[in-house]
Parts: structure tokens; sequence; C-alpha cells
């Protein structure tokens, strides 16, 4: 009898720590390229939880000759559930050329992995039209 009881106790006092274990999904977010007058994307947190400390970046890349090299990064402190931020190049007064490109966006955050989404197009003066794909 004092053995099942000493059995029971351990087997108690080792799933209390078990209990306090909290695993938390990663963030669920969805980029969506954007082109135009001002290039960029809108950064979407399609999950249930808050994302914190988010960083991002964009790069244009490309045109004749490859002329076109501009990129823009900013600072994001708090991207609520379902809620969307959109971003774009504050230095697109300097886009000028023409030819294919490359727009680069990338996100990191707090609690996933970078994400990396490049999409091709084309720039005509000072407008960037994308390929969709």
């Amino acid at each position: 009898m004092l053995k099942r009881v000493w059995i029971v106790l351990i087997g108690v006092f080792l799933l209390i720590p078990l209990s306090g274990i909290i695993v938390k999904a990663a963030p669920q977010i969805q980029i969506t390229p954007l082109g135009g007058f001002f290039p960029g994307a809108i950064i979407k947190n399609t999950g249930n939880e808050d994302i914190h400390d988010l960083y991002y970046s964009i790069e244009l890349q490309g045109g004749v000759l490859n002329r076109v090299n501009l990129m823009s990064e900013g600072y994001l402190s708090n991207l609520p559930a379902d809620d969307n931020f959109a971003m774009s190049m504050r230095i697109a007064m300097f886009l000028v050329g023409f030819g294919q490109i490359t727009l680069t966006i990338t996100i990191e955050g707090q609690g996933f992995d970078p994400m990396t989404l490049t999409v091709q197009g084309f720039l005509i003066f000072v407008y960037v039209f994308l390929i969709p794909g």
C-alpha cells in the first residue's frame, strides 16, 4: 500500500511542471506586394495574436544596366491581430528608370522566422508595374 502511495505522489509531482507549458503558434502573416508610384507592400496579421517588434525592408533592383538600386526599411512595434499595415518606399522620389525590376520584401519579428517575398515587374519612368504570379 505504501508503495502505491509513493508511485502516485511521484507521478503527480512529475506531471505538475508539465501542466504549465503553453505552446504558442507562430504568427500568421500575409504579404501583398504593391506597385505604382510608391512600391511597397501590405502586411496583414491573419492570426489571433499580436505581433511585436516587426522589422521590414523593401528593395527595388534592376532597370536598364541595373541602374535602379533602392532600399527602404522600418520598424513597427505592434501589429494587432486581424489588422494590416501598408509600407512603401519612402525614397520613391528618386525612382526614375526603365526596364525589368525585382521587388523584394523582407519581414522579421518576434516569434517567427524571417519571411521574404520576391516579385518581378517593370519600371517605366517613375511607375512600377508588378507581374502577378
